[in-house]
């Protein structure tokens, strides 16, 4: 990928807070040489940890079609 289609910026507004206060990242100095191992993405759950299991969530309603609306 050439860098100038690398993101540069993000910038992240708080719209439901007073003010809508933003935070602003600037990203330089892109790496593309590093190579990372897979297993430094690998979770490894802390001791103790117990997993849990998540319940299937049903289907979302068509687009543009709200709960409540006529």
């Amino acid at each position: 990928m050439s860098i100038d289609k690398m993101m540069r910026r993000l910038i992240v507004t708080y719209r439901t807070l007073p003010g809508q206060p933003n935070f602003i990242a600037e990203f330089s100095d892109w790496n593309f040489n590093v190579q990372t191992p897979d297993a430094d993405f690998a979770f490894q759950p802390p001791a103790g940890a117990t997993q849990v299991e998540l319940k299937p969530v049903a289907a979302a309603a068509p687009a543009g079609k709200r709960r409540g609306s006529k």
